[in-house]
């Protein structure tokens, strides 16, 4: 998934995400909420990189609109960063990557 600024509202995922010259960049998906613990994250989105797009695309059957042979799905969970999180994935904070 790639993080993006770009304003996602209701209506207007699926569309395309654009570098500055105007260049496909992937298409715009999820934008970020309030999570279970009452904080939130704003002007944070999502995007499917476009390499992404481009190989599900080799797999759909031509005037069917499904893709047959995919096992994959994106998604994506927003959550709060907590010890064992930061433990699990081997995440480090800035003062530690000093």
């Amino acid at each position: 998934m790639i993080q993006t600024d770009a304003a996602i509202n209701p209506g207007n995922s699926g569309g395309p995400l654009l570098g500055l010259r105007r260049r496909f960049i992937g298409m715009n998906t999820a934008v970020a909420g309030t999570l279970n613990d009452g904080t939130s994250a704003q002007n944070i989105g999502f995007a499917i990189p476009a390499a992404t797009i481009e190989s599900l695309l080799k797999s759909l059957k031509p005037a069917r609109g499904v893709c047959q042979s995919a096992e994959r799905s994106v998604g994506v969970e927003i959550t709060s960063m907590t010890p064992s999180l930061q433990q699990q994935y081997g995440f480090k904070t800035p003062r530690e990557r000093s």
